[in-house]
């Protein structure tokens, strides 16, 4: 997960900056709005794909414990 961590944390960053171009009028580039919108997307994806991750491997534990108990108990 730390590796999807750092890919959410860079995009997230990578919009801060673009905010910081825009809002300061450093620039007003089309560009550098469609940039942000990608960042903003690529956090959005990134974030699904961890909850994902992370709920496979709860209902992989999940059943390797069921499998463990059952085998205990015979």
């Amino acid at each position: 997960m730390s590796k999807m961590d750092g890919a959410i944390e860079e995009a997230d960053e990578s919009m801060f900056w673009l905010d910081v171009l825009l809002l300061s009028e450093i620039t007003r580039d089309v560009q550098a709005r469609e940039l942000r919108a990608e960042a903003n997307e690529l956090v959005s994806i990134f974030v699904a794909s961890r909850t994902t991750a992370i709920s496979r491997v709860k209902l992989h534990n999940q059943k390797r414990k069921e499998m463990k108990r059952k085998r205990d108990s015979t």
